[in-house]
């Protein structure tokens, strides 16, 4: 390399600003999350039934609606 060259880094370098808004993103992922949420619930809400009643109809019947909506 002759000592009056110069190397340019600017073919290199990137903008390390990481807060970039992904509006369409950030409303797919509060929707993953609302319905993880509720499936949880009901599922916790399935098992209370089954161990309240003795009886596996609720799980089947909860079970049923969620793989309905799947």
């Amino acid at each position: 390399m002759n000592h009056s060259e110069t190397f340019n880094l600017e073919s290199w370098q990137h903008s390390h600003d990481f807060s970039h808004n992904n509006l369409k993103g950030e409303k797919r992922i509060r929707y993953v999350l609302t319905l993880t949420t509720a499936t949880i619930l009901v599922q916790i809400l399935a098992g209370v039934l089954v161990m309240l009643t003795g009886s596996a109809i609720p799980d089947l019947v909860i079970g049923l609606v969620i793989v309905a909506f799947i």
